[in-house]
């Protein structure tokens, strides 16, 4: 044991002490004139407790103290006076220092042993209960449902922002008709195209005519009768350009007036104009097969689409009836923009003339919409990772965290539109394309037919 008191110990002893002090300090005071063998009296007694009061003013208004007389046979006199509430308090606070120490080593000690029994506890009856998932397998589910989370909190704002409209809707099924090519919608986007190339273009279309049936010597006859086997020949619009410059270049000075060579230019001009895509080469080799003259045609057209906007588009009907005013015009027209001839009917140009006005008025929102399916997609990819974690494990044979058992953000709406990733339009290959090697593969043949 060591030889000095615990340091509590001393604080303790130190506090009890230090009152018994001051108070036999302040008696022996009080009795320093008196004789040692003089006996106190009544009055001395009396005296001793007035200067006592006079010199501590607190013990006289009524606090609680404690006064020690004189003693027997002559014996000195002391006289203690103890606060009590200070003392109480001393040793309360003392004492609460010494004892912390005990009470915390007690408190971790049962902690520990409680721990202790629950693990033990947990570990054994582990031996009898299903095995839990792997914790990384928790983690990935976990991340995949957070994700699911985000994109659909994403898609559904989109949805509703867009894609409510009843005459949206409406364009959105003509548009997975014609996806799915059925009956008179089969190509009908082509159909459409060529239809507006055609309009677009008309006055490049009456150029032309205009030009072949008033200038006809033999240098124009020879221009006309090369871009015409160019035609057939389906090439690349850049290629086709440069044929024809070329050729124009050759018949020039051929060409006896200027009146001619102004009109020969003016048609090659209207020529590469049409010929900016292969479609509108498609629809001019068309024109001529069906020996269709009369471009007035396209103009006629062209004023029908234009009522489209003030027409109810949901209404089939009414645009029946605007295809039947004219009938014999899309009759005409029809075959040269590709509709079969099962279809050439009035009920079929109605459709077209239906599907025009709801894209010129919805293929923004369209557009949107093909943002908002690629969405989607990547929607299922986390959906398809979180089924797969699933289905890994089953209630029968583990314990399944409560999330394995909660519904997937976003199933309704995946369920919705997963039927129209058909209509996702992929990207665009590149159609650049060697002006130079073009020209080397093509020229031989050409000029060797020519001459």
């Amino acid at each position: 044991m060591s030889k000095y008191p615990s340091k509590p110990s001393f604080i303790l002893g130190l506090g009890l002490s230090t009152p018994a002090v001051l108070v036999a300090n302040v008696a022996r005071s009080q009795s320093k004139n008196s004789t040692e063998d003089s006996l106190p009296t009544e009055s001395t007694a009396a005296d001793a407790n007035r200067q006592i009061q006079k010199a501590n003013p607190l013990h006289s208004s009524g606090s609680n103290s404690t006064a020690i007389g004189t003693g027997g046979n002559g014996a000195a006199s002391y006289t203690f006076v103890m606060s009590t509430p200070a003392l109480i308090a001393i040793a309360v606070v003392v004492g609460g220092l010494a004892l912390f120490p005990v009470i915390s080593l007690l408190l971790n000690s049962k902690k520990a042993a409680k721990l202790g029994k629950e693990s033990f506890i947990s570990k054994f009856s582990d031996r009898f209960r299903k095995p839990q998932i792997l914790e990384s397998d928790k983690f990935l589910h976990q991340r995949n449902f957070e994700k699911l989370a985000q994109i659909t909190n994403q898609a559904e704002n989109m949805n509703a922002e867009k894609f409510g409209n009843t005459e949206f809707m409406k364009f959105f099924k003509i548009k997975s008709y014609i996806a799915r090519s059925i009956d008179e919608y089969a190509n009908l986007d082509e159909t459409i195209e060529m239809l507006t190339i055609a309009i677009d273009a008309q006055n490049s279309f009456s150029t032309i005519d205009s030009a072949e049936s008033r200038y006809c010597s033999s240098g124009q006859q020879e221009l006309y009768k090369f871009v015409n086997g160019l035609l057939t020949q389906d090439l690349d619009p850049v290629v086709f350009k440069e044929q024809i410059d070329r050729k124009l270049q050759e018949v020039l000075p051929l060409l006896k007036t200027a009146e001619g060579k102004i009109a020969l230019e003016a048609y090659v001009q209207a020529v590469s104009k049409i010929s900016n895509n292969s479609l509108g080469m498609k629809l001019l080799l068309l024109f001529k097969k069906y020996q269709l003259d009369d471009y007035s045609t396209l103009r006629s057209v062209s004023n029908t689409i234009a009522q489209l906007e003030s027409e109810d588009l949901l209404n089939l009907d009414s645009l029946l009836l605007l295809v039947m005013v004219k009938y014999n015009v899309f009759e005409k027209l029809g075959p040269i923009v590709g509709v079969e001839d099962k279809y050439n009917r009035p009920e079929t140009y109605a459709k077209m003339l239906q599907y025009i006005g709801l894209k010129s008025r919805h293929e923004t929102s369209y557009q949107k919409f093909q943002e908002f399916l690629l969405i989607i997609k990547k929607w299922e990819v986390h959906y398809q990772s979180s089924v797969n974690l699933r289905q890994k494990y089953t209630a029968q044979e583990y314990r399944l965290p409560k999330e394995f058992n909660t519904e997937v953000p976003g199933l309704a709406l995946y369920e919705k539109y997963k039927d129209s990733f058909h209509l996702i339009t992929p990207p665009k290959p590149s159609t650049t394309i060697d002006p130079v090697l073009e020209t080397t593969q093509v020229k031989p043949s050409i000029l060797t037919g020519v001459n």
